[in-house]
């Protein structure tokens, strides 16, 4: 009995590891996010919004290794890869702090409410983003594979 549930619950891993991985390194990236967030509000009295940059960036530097490594399993180093990867990650990340940027003004300034609150919630909305577009188009072998063959005619 004990195998067949282990044997099932196998089985969900591997058909939903990606899913699962980006869960787990998505969380830890939050983590980061938010203990950079509060030490520079709290602790060190930084205005909120340069509070979010300075941990925005932070997360982003932990998340591209996690994701690259860990979910994606983009182990290719070559350089032309890894710059692809690189730019279309920061890129997208940054619109991710565009849109988190806006949202915390917009509830914390127009709305009245407490940034922490705002924050957790514009994570939700930045996580569901940030997975789809590392997925269909930051590590996806297609995009990386035409991106390489582009410069490598140039």
């Amino acid at each position: 009995m004990v195998a067949i549930i282990m044997s099932k619950l196998k089985a969900l891993f591997v058909k939903y590891e990606e899913s699962l991985l980006y869960l787990v390194f998505g969380g830890l990236t939050t983590v980061v996010d938010f203990i950079i967030y509060i030490l520079m509000t709290d602790v060190f009295q930084v205005n909120y919004l340069i509070s979010n940059i300075i941990a925005f960036t932070g997360a982003v530097i932990f998340a591209f290794f996690t994701n690259k490594i860990y979910v994606f399993k983009s182990h290719s180093f070559e350089t032309r890869k890894v710059l692809y990867e690189m730019v279309t990650f920061v890129g997208a990340r940054l619109f991710s702090l565009l849109v988190n940027m806006v949202i915390l003004y917009v509830f914390v300034e127009w709305v009245g409410l407490d940034d922490l609150i705002v924050k957790i919630s514009a994570a939700v909305v930045v996580v569901l983003m940030n997975y789809g577009i590392s997925k269909w188009l930051v590590f996806n072998p297609k995009h990386s594979r035409k991106n390489t063959k582009l410069h490598q005619k140039e």
